[in-house]
C-alpha cells in the first residue's frame, strides 16, 4: 500500500513542482528553448479539456468521479494493472489540483519542428498517457496469451 502511495505522491510532486517553476519563471505564451526549436517550455493555462478541446461537461466533478473509480479499481483488479492505474490516478490528481488552484491546467512541454507542434502538455498528462499505453499493452498481451492458450488447448485434443 505504501509503495502505491509513494508512486502517486512522487508523480504529483514532480508535476506540481515543474508547473510551479515554469509559472514562476515564464509569462503565459513565453517560451524557453531547451533543445533548439524541437523542445521548449511554453507556459499555457489550459481552461479547456484534453488537447485544449472544450467539452460541455463540468471538469472537476467528472475528474473526482474518475479518481474514485480508479481507487475502487485498484482494490478489485488484477495486480498487473496497478502501475497503469497509479499513473492515470497521479496525473488526474495533478491536473485536478491545477483546476482547483488556478481554474486551469498549467501546460508547458512543447515539442515539434518549426510550426508543426504537438499539443502543449505537462507531467500529469504524460503520466496519464503512459498509464493508458501500459494498460493497452498489458491488455493486448493478455489477449494474445489467451488466444495462444486456446489454440494450444485445441491442438492437444
Amino acid at each position: 500500500m505504501w509503495r502505491k502511495i509513494t508512486i502517486v505522491l512522487a508523480i504529483i510532486v514532480a508535476d506540481q513542482l515543474t508547473k510551479f517553476l515554469i509559472a514562476k519563471n515564464l509569462v503565459e505564451y513565453q517560451s524557453l528553448h531547451i533543445i533548439g526549436n524541437f523542445l521548449q517550455f511554453t507556459l499555457l493555462y489550459n481552461k479547456n479539456g484534453v488537447f485544449g478541446l472544450n467539452f460541455s461537461i463540468p471538469y472537476i466533478p467528472f475528474v473526482i468521479i474518475a479518481i474514485v473509480l480508479i481507487i475502487f479499481m485498484l482494490k478489485k483488479i488484477d495486480i498487473k494493472y496497478n502501475l497503469p492505474l497509479l499513473l492515470i490516478l497521479s496525473g488526474a490528481f495533478g491536473n485536478l489540483i491545477d483546476r482547483i488552484r488556478v481554474k486551469a491546467v498549467i501546460d508547458f512541454i512543447d515539442f515539434g519542428i518549426g510550426n508543426a507542434r504537438f499539443y502543449v502538455f505537462n507531467v500529469a498528462d504524460s503520466s496519464i498517457t503512459i498509464g493508458i499505453v501500459l494498460w493497452l499493452l498489458i491488455s493486448f498481451k493478455e489477449n494474445l496469451d489467451s488466444k495462444k492458450a486456446i489454440k494450444n488447448s485445441a491442438a492437444t485434443k
